[in-house]
């Protein structure tokens, strides 16, 4: 970045890396994607209407978010997105949305339609999981009925479901804990946490049925 080379005729040094971002960051204002941040300099934002373009891909359409040496993201559906994958997958780890008692852009639905969400977006998913693969879940235990002290079932429910229409069998529940940094517990789960913390992010991790055969 701070790396400086000969420029133009006169030989001036600059850092060709910031002027390569400039000139980028000049096309996308030109083309109404960026905007500069009022009163901050040098700080850059989405306009609006670039936020909500972004933000809607077109159905059947898979988007190549990032890549690296150690692999890629892509943004798409699980249908589309891995309709071409033909490797065995040996992990699925998927931190699906939680139930909300106040709805987020993305809703608030019911424990059923919670249920045949993940089933749905699970099923073409786990015929690729090879024989000595997991599927691990990030799913909350803290997820309370309106107006009420008791828990909603949608845990044991999408449990269940995956037994039923999926073949999928529960393996274990990993309780998860706050990290802490600088110390080893954030290899571990504190054995004197507390039993609400400590099942707040509980992982519900179920494999194929053939692991048993």
């Amino acid at each position: 970045m701070n790396a400086r080379s000969p420029i133009g005729a006169a030989g001036d040094l600059h850092s060709t890396t910031r002027r390569s971002i400039r000139w980028q960051q000049q096309s996308l204002k030109a083309l109404g994607v960026l905007e500069r941040v009022e009163g901050a300099r040098g700080v850059w934002q989405l306009t609006e209407k670039a936020k909500k373009g972004l933000n809607t891909p077109s159905p059947g359409v898979t988007l190549l978010g990032f890549s690296t040496n150690l692999g890629l993201a892509l943004w798409g559906t699980s249908p589309d997105a891995l309709a071409g994958l033909y490797e065995p997958i040996e992990l699925v780890l998927t931190s699906p949305p939680f139930p909300l008692r106040i709805s987020r852009a993305y809703g608030n639905p019911t424990a059923s339609e919670f249920v045949d969400f993940i089933c749905q977006v699970l099923e073409p998913i786990v015929p690729k999981i090879s024989a000595t693969g997991s599927l691990v879940l990030n799913m909350t235990n803290d997820s309370f009925l309106e107006k009420s002290p008791g828990r909603s079932t949608y845990l044991e429910r999408t449990i269940i479901a995956l037994e039923d229409r999926l073949g999928l069998t529960l393996m274990d529940r990993v309780p998860m804990d706050k990290f802490v940094e600088g110390t080893r517990s954030n290899a571990v789960v504190k054995s004197d946490a507390p039993t609400t913390q400590c099942f707040v992010g509980t992982m519900p991790v179920v494999c194929p049925r053939s692991h048993f055969v």
